[in-house]
C-alpha cells in the first residue's frame, strides 16, 4: 500500500491528476478506513487553485 500511495503522490505532483486517481481510489478500496489519509489528497485535487493578480 505504501508503494501505490508513493506512486499515487509522485503522478500527482507531475500532473498526471488522472493517474494519481486511479491509485488513491484503489488505495481507498484496499483500506476504507483510509488510516493514510487518501480522501485528503483526492479532495485537495478537486480544488481549483485561485490566484490574486
Amino acid at each position: 500500500m505504501r508503494a501505490i500511495h508513493a506512486t499515487g503522490i509522485f503522478h500527482k505532483e507531475n500532473g498526471n491528476t488522472e493517474e494519481a486517481r486511479r491509485c488513491f481510489e484503489l488505495l481507498l478500496e484496499m483500506n476504507p478506513h483510509d488510516n493514510q489519509r487518501v480522501r485528503k489528497l483526492v479532495a485537495g485535487m478537486d480544488r481549483t487553485p485561485v490566484f490574486n493578480m
